[in-house]
């Protein structure tokens, strides 16, 4: 969506509407819009009258406002997610590819090959040993390939308690993106391969497709499927905060703002209703696929393909299969991104998690409130897989959709969606994009500072929405104050804007009476942007 005028309009339609009562006490205001006739960045004037004369401050629409009064606090998550023991990750089954059709044997057939080999489930007998009895499988000289039917788990961190508590939103430029580019009147889809989406939610019911549930009889083996992606005790909980990062509504008075929200979303749900449940690799294989609107045996095809498939998922495996699907959604224009992994402490280095770690898969750590790195989240390439972190986003305290709510919950899986967001806006600005022009875009506007950053845990670094789309934004501390001034017809005063948090410098223009008009100039990579405002 491109914006309107007035040149506020696209303002009010993000829930973006500031007003007197978000300045200090005594101060006036007035909406402004930078602009070269191409580039526009939405924002605020500030002024406050003093006894020696006016004290201005230009702001953008990545200026954290403060948080109204009398809001309630969001949801804690249920105690049983809390409180569930960690999952059992041991696999029971093989993934065995046959250079022909077995005669017998197999529980279920998850893939089968262009060149007539199937990829059949072999359950591992009780008690015998996993290596051996793979080794034993791989002997047959009519298989092709043997591995674990690996588990994989969803792994937020339950933390404490909507347009104000979205600290990540602004982090990312988010707000000054929404003026060029919110996803609508665009094809864009994007898949949340997770636990579950609530089809219910207020915020969310407006954008969801009908979606496929792979793991419908809610064991951790997901033998079963059906057309329903909900789950209705516990399992929606990740994959609705997951869903609302993303394309969490816009403008309709309530809870939060997705990154991209007009986006459509595709819930696919791979995970049991419960609490920390698993999924198995078999199943992941067969939802990625048809999530791409590739063909799945046995199930319906999917008439809306993904251009994004989000992966709020992960664990300390690699899987060929799985990464041959991966590569073959990527070949049909899909960007898919993956969590990093919630394993790292003080104590233990843990590398980016699988499938994170696969090549082609843009894999996402964590950062904190103040732009640090999470302490849980992985970073560094190691035995998962051949890639460490692309990007980092908001991971710790985001708040978002659940069930009957708003809550807060961190982790990578929070983070990853914060890219799977900006990844569907470059597709809906230009449909044309590959994967590959949309993780080079992502990379080359995050922001970066090598004072305390590292390319090992923060990657390209701190993704910044606006900046991927074209408008202005930092991408290190070279480029992240620019030069403001502020004219009237009597004086001028000159400044400097801080991109990163959206708050120019103090600005003494003198006395100025209502209604003189103002001229605000930035000055951009050598491009002069101009706004006019009015004194109230």
């Amino acid at each position: 969506m491109r914006c309107a005028e007035p040149p506020n309009a696209c303002a009010v339609r993000a829930r973006l509407t500031y007003d007197t009562t978000a300045l200090e006490a005594g101060a006036l205001g007035a909406p402004l819009t930078f602009t070269d006739g191409s580039v526009r960045l939405p924002g605020w004037l500030e002024l406050d009258a003093q006894d020696d004369g006016t004290v201005a401050r230009l702001l953008t629409a990545n200026h954290r406002p403060e948080a109204p009064a009398g809001l309630s606090p969001a949801q804690a998550p249920p105690a049983e997610l809390a409180a569930a023991p960690a999952p059992d990750l041991t696999p029971t089954e093989a993934l065995v590819t046959y250079r022909r059709s077995p005669a017998s044997g197999g529980l279920m057939t998850s893939a089968a090959g262009p060149g007539g080999e199937e990829t059949r489930l072999v359950e591992v007998p009780a008690g015998a040993d996993l290596a051996a009895f793979l080794e034993r499988l791989a002997d047959d000289p009519d298989v092709l390939h043997v591995e674990p039917n690996f588990r994989v788990s969803l792994a937020p961190l339950p933390s404490d308690p909507r347009l104000h508590d979205q600290w990540g939103a602004f982090a990312v430029g988010a707000p000054a993106a929404w003026h060029t580019e919110t996803g609508a009147g665009s094809a864009v889809v994007v898949a949340i391969v997770d636990s579950g989406v609530d089809p219910t939610h207020p915020e969310l019911a407006g954008r969801l497709l009908p979606g496929y549930d792979f793991c419908a009889d809610d064991t951790s083996d997901c033998r079963a499927s059906d057309p329903d992606p909900g789950a209705y005790a516990f399992g929606n909980w990740h994959g609705t905060h997951v869903a609302g990062i993303v394309a969490a509504s816009a403008g309709d008075g309530m809870g939060v703002v997705g990154v991209a929200p007009d986006v459509r979303l595709l819930p696919v749900k791979v995970f049991p209703d419960a609490p920390r449940g698993t999924t198995t690799v078999a199943t992941l294989v067969a939802a990625v696929r048809w999530a791409a609107g590739l063909p799945v045996a046995g199930v319906p095809d999917n008439p809306n393909p993904a251009r994004v498939i989000n992966l709020s998922l992960g664990g300390e495996f690699q899987s060929r299969l799985l990464e041959q699907a991966l590569a073959e959604v990527r070949a049909r224009g899909v960007v898919v991104v993956a969590a990093a992994g919630n394993a790292a402490s003080a104590e233990r280095a843990a590398p980016v998690e699988f499938p994170a770690a696969a090549p082609g898969v843009i894999a996402v750590g964590a950062l904190d409130p103040d732009l640090t790195l999470s302490p849980f989240s992985n970073h560094g390439a190691g035995a998962w897989g051949p890639d460490g972190v692309d990007l980092v986003a908001p991971g710790r305290h985001v708040i978002s959709t659940v069930p009957f709510g708003w809550a807060s919950l961190s982790g990578t899986s929070m983070a990853t969606p914060f890219v799977s967001g900006a990844a569907a806006l470059l597709l809906a600005q230009e449909p044309s994009r590959t994967p590959d022009d949309v993780e080079r875009l992502l990379k080359a506007s995050a922001y970066y500072d090598p004072a305390y950053m590292d390319r090992s845990g923060y990657g390209a670094g701190l993704l910044r929405v606006d900046g991927a789309l074209g408008l202005p934004a930092p991408t290190g501390p070279a480029d992240r104050t620019v030069p403001v001034q502020l004219i009237s017809p009597d004086a001028s005063a000159a400044g400097e804007l801080d991109l990163l948090t959206g708050t120019s410098t103090l600005l003494h223009l003198g006395a100025v009476e209502p209604a003189t008009p103002l001229l605000a100039t930035l000055q951009w990579r050598g491009v002069t942007l101009g706004a006019q405002a009015v004194v109230p």
